[in-house]
């Protein structure tokens, strides 16, 4: 089985805590299609994702939306009910080393994205389902970047856009997206400091500072978890987070090492902190803080 490499930041994340189940049907409207989504304590967001195994379509089953995957990974043991077949082996990149793993090839649909024979990663995900036993996988951008779309917390739902409609009109602060592989970064700067690439991750509960000798200890730490171990990591009052316009008054961050890829970003920026985020592909760009138009838009979830 042939060998490569694919990165997730999950868990990076401080605070990890329960989730909830998976979310309702999709509904179609205008040219979108809305998802309900729902969020856990931890600011994880959850949206449901079948699984086409035998000729017969699964699901939904409750998958961690995260940004800051490369890849999507399927629980062990769902891939075993499945009957899913190991196709390959990668190695999975996180800021505590490399974990080899397999991975199984097999259909997914999320919303009106339709992927046929996608090599999804298996892992037990001790770290998720130790506080959430119900989360089944991880979507990453693998499966995000097919088509453009809003992530809207304060309304609770993911609305995907194939045609570009939202992408007209959105209103905020468009960033351009400079892509680290397969995870969505931004520049960023602290104050007077030299701006940085952070990766715009919806898998973070709070903001992952990499070797950035920013900002003053508070003298607490925080839990890391990455799917292959778990430590602790100071926390920092920093300087003014600049994101575009978007300013944010020292903000706390925790502040670990990232030995993995020297040319590597400068942390994790959790998109739970904006309102909502309107991700176009095809403009390569991130609109963050959508204002009146998107907020508007009809978007009905069918129960």
């Amino acid at each position: 089985m042939p060998n490569n490499r694919k990165r997730t930041l999950l868990g990076l994340a401080a605070w990890i805590a329960a989730a909830h189940g998976a979310a309702p049907a999709t509904a179609s409207s205008l040219g979108v299609t809305c998802i309900e989504m729902r969020r856990t304590t931890a600011d994880l967001v959850v949206v449901p994702v079948s699984i086409e195994a035998g000729g017969t379509s699964r699901g939904p089953y409750p998958f961690v939306l995260d940004t800051g995957s490369e890849a999507t990974f399927v629980d062990d043991e769902l891939a075993e009910t499945l009957d899913l077949e190991a196709t390959s082996r990668t190695t999975i990149l996180t800021s505590s080393g490399a974990i080899e793993s397999i991975q199984s090839r097999a259909s997914l649909t999320y919303g009106t994205v339709q992927v046929r024979d996608l090599e999804m990663v298996r892992d037990p995900l001790i770290a998720l389902r130790a506080v959430a036993p119900e989360i089944r996988g991880i979507l990453g951008q693998d499966v995000l970047r097919r088509t453009n779309w809003l992530l809207d917390y304060r309304r609770g739902i993911v609305i995907q856009d194939p045609g570009g409609l939202l992408g007209e009109h959105v209103r905020g602060n468009r960033l351009a997206v400079l892509w680290l592989g397969d995870r969505p970064t931004v520049q960023a700067s602290f104050g007077r400091a030299t701006s940085v690439r952070l990766v715009l991750d919806s898998a973070a509960s709070g903001i992952v500072l990499f070797k950035l000798p920013i900002g003053v200890s508070t003298g607490a730490s925080a839990r890391m978890k990455t799917l292959g171990s778990e430590t602790s990591a100071p926390l920092m009052a920093i300087g003014a987070l600049h994101v575009g316009s978007i300013v944010l008054p020292r903000p706390i961050a925790a502040v670990m090492p990232q030995d993995i890829d020297s040319d590597e970003a400068g942390g994790l920026l959790p998109t739970s902190l904006f309102d909502a985020l309107y991700f176009d592909q095809t403009a390569g760009s991130v609109t963050i803080d959508s204002g009146e138009k998107v907020e508007s838009t009809k978007c009905k979830v069918e129960k």
